[in-house]
């Protein structure tokens, strides 16, 4: 049976939502709305300069993305006369942007007809490359500062040298849009059909263990995105989320684009300002507090930062939501926040198949913040996971009225999706589940004992003088600690002395995390590894780790120190899991 969406803007004086069966694109759910609610805002910003709160309307929404399709039509075609090889070209988005310019951007390709490739500004050259020579994209709007020009003219340069071509076109920005007519050409002229089983626009993986995978998203699914909050409990016109802090390059972003086109919220963000602002702990909490933001959705990491400073408590108390999704929150820093008042939910999915649990409940989990229940309208089968009690991986299926975006295994003859993600049911809430960590993250040691690396990382973590920590060991006897430094303001140092002092700092919360590790695994203070400043780690741009890159970048320091404690042979020691 079809979920039923919780209806939403009932009788709203400015929001009139389409039709349940409306069959519209993104840009066409824009063009609607622009019709029949342009005074509702879609999205918001507090402007700096005037000290007051811009509103942008959806008829202002639209009147802009008409003007950008525009400039990006004429960068095109002054593009298209060295050949365009395809009647729907992929067009790459590289770019450090304010979020309005971005959205814009992408809705205008798709209105278009183009397929839009947004593309996270934190890859390095050969992954960038990678994605555009894998969909065989040839245009790319980069912007203008150093940092993308230098990363763009290499990528350029790596596929040249394949024998690709690569054309490098200005990023959308505000002062593209800022003398719009008041009647676009776009508005006056149908938008570009594309089927919806097509595809409209391509994300990408993070690339936590890897070079990141091409998703390509149809302009079925891209819309039904949209559909999402509504299958929560609440009618969610007029409130406002703050999605300050999700970029519009990466899956949180299509929660930005496409979440109010339905359901009637706005979306708070930045102000489109230059230079631009970057996001921290602390302007995202005054953001959203100069917006009156309802609700919170961003990353943990902003989370763990302001849950530190007692006196940002009243804030997040204030919020009738604070949700966040891209990682586990540390459940110390969970449960103090609920026990102080605060509204916590998980949000949980990925770009391969979209927000899967459900969203705005109208019962908040209190003690159970961890917990969430999945979203009505995606199935799963849950696969148990060998020796784990209670731990399963979900398997995203197909139906006919819902598709995971991409597949990597078949299910009973069918296409279906691995989530790779290891989820524990609640003990007496069958229906509820949370989030242990990745499959491909768990560590099998050599003695077949397997221990789940992301529980001890997030407590190492929470040592301000740890910047990452990473558990390795898979394959081994005996787990070790690769931890990153937070340099001092007096400037980096390095050494093995002065790594040697470092464990000493932070050997208390190594104790700490030892404590929750079952059996003879504890990490010693002797498979401690202090990652070197001339080798950084790598994180994605949700500000997780990525963990396999980092481990190959170590690997010799790794083998070396297995090596030399060589001398934690397992002909004398103890195992008693394998009794």
């Amino acid at each position: 049976m079809t979920p039923q969406p919780t209806p939403q803007g009932v009788d709203h004086p400015t929001f009139n939502p389409p039709p349940c069966d409306h069959g519209l694109s993104v840009p066409g759910l824009y063009e609607y709305q622009s019709k029949h609610s342009p005074h509702h805002p879609v999205f918001k910003y507090a402007n700096p300069q005037e000290g007051n709160i811009h509103y942008v309307t959806f008829s202002e929404a639209w009147g802009n993305i008409g003007t950008v399709a525009e400039v990006v039509s004429r960068r095109a075609s002054k593009s298209q006369e060295k050949g365009f090889e395809a009647d729907r070209p992929i067009v790459g988005i590289l770019a450090i942007s304010d979020a309005l310019s971005y959205i814009y951007t992408l809705v205008a390709l798709m209105s278009l007809g183009y397929i839009a490739f947004p593309i996270a500004h934190s890859l390095s050259a050969d992954a960038v490359a990678h994605l555009l020579e894998a969909k065989g994209a040839t245009r790319l709007f980069v912007s203008e500062d150093e940092k993308m020009q230098a990363l763009a003219h290499c990528t350029k340069d790596m596929l040249g040298k394949k024998g690709a071509t690569l054309q490098l076109l200005p990023m959308i920005t505000p002062q593209d849009y800022a003398q719009q007519r008041q009647t676009s050409a776009l508005c006056l002229r149908n938008l570009a059909h594309i089927a919806d089983d097509e595809v409209t626009v391509i994300y990408h993986s993070s690339g936590s263990t890897g070079l990141p995978k091409p998703i390509p998203i149809t302009g079925r699914a891209l819309a039904s995105a949209g559909n999402i909050p509504c299958l929560g409990d609440i009618d969610l016109v007029g409130k406002c989320i703050a999605a300050h802090t999700n970029p519009p390059c990466h899956g949180t972003g299509i929660m930005t684009m496409t979440w109010p086109l339905i359901s009637g919220m706005t979306c708070a963000l930045y102000p489109p300002v230059h230079p631009l602002i970057v996001p921290t702990p602390a302007n995202f909490l005054a953001a959203w507090q100069a917006c009156n933001c309802d609700i919170v959705v961003c990353m943990p990491v902003f989370i763990e930062a302001l849950a530190r400073d007692i006196a940002n408590l009243p804030a997040l108390k204030a919020l009738e939501m604070l949700a966040y999704t891209g990682a586990t929150l540390t459940k110390s820093v969970g449960d103090k926040l609920v026990q102080d008042g605060v509204r916590l939910l998980s949000l949980w999915g990925s770009t391969e198949v979209g927000t899967a649990s459900k969203t705005f409940p109208r019962d908040m989990p209190g003690q159970d913040w961890e917990y969430f229940e999945f979203s009505p309208n995606v199935p799963f089968v849950m696969e148990p996971q060998e020796g784990m009690e209670r731990v399963f991986e979900p398997i995203r299926i197909v139906t006919e009225s819902s598709y995971p975006n991409v597949t990597n295994m078949e299910l009973d003859g069918q296409p279906a999706w691995a989530m790779g993600d290891l989820l524990e049911q609640h003990p007496k809430k069958p229906t509820q589940w949370k989030v242990l960590g990745r499959k491909d993250e768990k560590i099998v040691f050599s003695t077949g004992q397997c221990l789940n690396p992301v529980p001890i990382e997030n407590i190492v973590a929470q040592d301000p003088n740890i910047g990452t920590a990473i558990v390795f060991g898979h394959g081994r006897i005996q787990p070790g600690l690769l931890v990153e430094p937070v340099q001092p303001k007096g400037g980096p140092q390095d050494g093995e002395q002065w790594a040697e002092k470092y464990k000493d700092l932070i050997w208390s919360v190594v104790e700490k995390a030892n404590a929750h590790i079952q059996g003879p695994y504890a990490i010693t203070r002797r498979m401690i590894l202090v990652a070197s400043k001339e080798k950084p780690l790598q994180h994605t741009q949700k500000a997780t780790t990525r963990r396999g890159v980092c481990l190959k970048l170590y690997m010799t320091e790794i083998d070396d120190l297995y090596a030399s404690n060589s001398d934690q042979s397992p002909v004398h020691r103890e195992f008693p899991g394998r009794m």
